[in-house]
């Protein structure tokens, strides 16, 4: 560094390393052609940067000489460092996207490719979930909403099956039924211009059997409907064994109008008469009572007969818990119980309340949705 005076002597010189031949007036008279304050100086076969610098109120300058070496080491270094830097930043950026697209991209694209396997039908589609972050919580409503979907379908085609395969086992016995309620119609009434009374009541009591046993897709009927139809296959069945069987049936008026599926009473007032009476008995009584409890409908068949053997009887009963039943063994009680838990949802459906050697009772469970109604008596109250 060099302090130069105001006539361009050198006041100050500060290190005997700096050039021999440097001549301060050199370069105060390239300073003084410019606004610069910095200029490259050559000198000694060495370039160096000189910095000039005037001193106020003082008519001197200071001129500093750095060996452009040095600069450009120093420059190098700062090149360097930043070069470092950006590379750090650099790899930083990309572990931050590859994260990113592991925690982000990825569970959004498969989520994306099990919705299109739900799309074309594949209802067993599932998201894993792995933490409990958003996207965990959107992949379990995800599987949620499959697995509800899923449900509903199979409930609805579980019901529509049944009720097919029941329209298709009614179907296979029976004729025409226009033409057989009319000729049904024409025997009874023949039957009446001949005065044979019982034999117009029998036979109007097949055609009111016929006339409301499910047909043409229709399953939904009312309890009042539904216990004319166990009333008329009774009161058939009474005649045909005589004095060894009798029966009653009661029901809440205020329940009449009450929806409910068809032939689910009368399949297990059947069961009763084939495997379920009492041999030893002189008179084999079934009673049927359907009345209200609370928001639900209780549709109670009582019988009198042999009941249930103990080892079949909780096998039964944990079928039914369990929503599934074995047809073999259960009989018309698992065709029943699947129509009605899925046509009316769980918590209703079938239970065996008791069943000893004196008898066994069976209890039905269905909403109360009923709008009112009475059913005629119609002997339905027997003893």
């Amino acid at each position: 560094m060099f302090v130069i005076g105001a006539e361009g002597e050198q006041v100050l010189r500060s290190d005997d390393s700096e050039p021999a031949s440097f001549d301060p007036n050199d370069v105060m008279e390239a300073f003084a052609n410019g606004d610069a304050r910095y200029m490259k100086y050559k000198a000694d076969n060495r370039s160096y940067m000189a910095f000039y610098r005037p001193m106020e109120n003082t008519g001197w300058n200071i001129i500093a000489m750095i060996p452009e070496s040095i600069v450009n080491r120093e420059t190098a270094t700062v090149r360097n460092v930043m070069a470092v830097i950006l590379a750090a930043i650099l790899l930083l950026g990309i572990s931050a996207l590859a994260g990113f697209q592991y925690t982000i991209i990825r569970p959004i694209l498969r989520l994306k490719n099990e919705a299109n396997r739900v799309k074309l039908g594949d209802f067993t589609a599932r998201v894993p979930i792995g933490s409990n972050d958003e996207i965990s919580e959107l992949n379990r409503k995800f599987n949620e909403m499959v697995l509800t979907i899923q449900e509903l379908i199979e409930h609805k085609y579980k019901l529509e099956l049944r009720e097919r395969e029941s329209e298709l086992r009614l179907l296979q016995n029976q004729m025409d039924p226009h033409f057989l309620y009319n000729t049904l119609d024409m025997i009874r009434w023949t039957a009446r211009l001949e005065k044979a009374g019982k034999t117009s009541q029998l036979i109007e009591m097949l055609s009111k059997f016929f006339r409301l046993a499910p047909s043409n897709g229709n399953y939904v009927t009312t309890v009042q409907q539904e216990l004319e139809f166990v009333q008329s296959y009774l009161y058939l069945q009474e005649r045909r064994l005589g004095q060894t069987f009798r029966y009653s049936l009661f029901m809440d008026a205020s329940i009449a109008a009450a929806p409910m599926l068809k032939t689910t009473i009368q399949p297990l007032v059947e069961n009763f008469l084939k495997h379920g009476r009492n041999r030893g008995r002189a008179v084999n009584r079934i009673t049927v009572k359907c009345y209200a409890v609370s928001k639900e409908i209780w549709l109670d068949v009582q019988d009198n007969g042999r009941g249930i053997e103990p080892g079949k009887l909780e096998a039964i009963r944990h079928a039914l818990r369990r929503g599934r039943t074995d047809e073999r063994s259960a009989g018309a009680l698992s065709n029943i119980q699947e129509r009605l838990s899925i046509y009316f949802g769980e918590g209703y459906g079938l239970e065996i309340v008791s069943s000893t050697p004196d008898g066994t009772l069976i209890r039905l469970k269905i909403p109360d949705r009923a709008d009112g109604g009475e059913i005629e008596d119609g002997g339905n109250n027997r003893t």
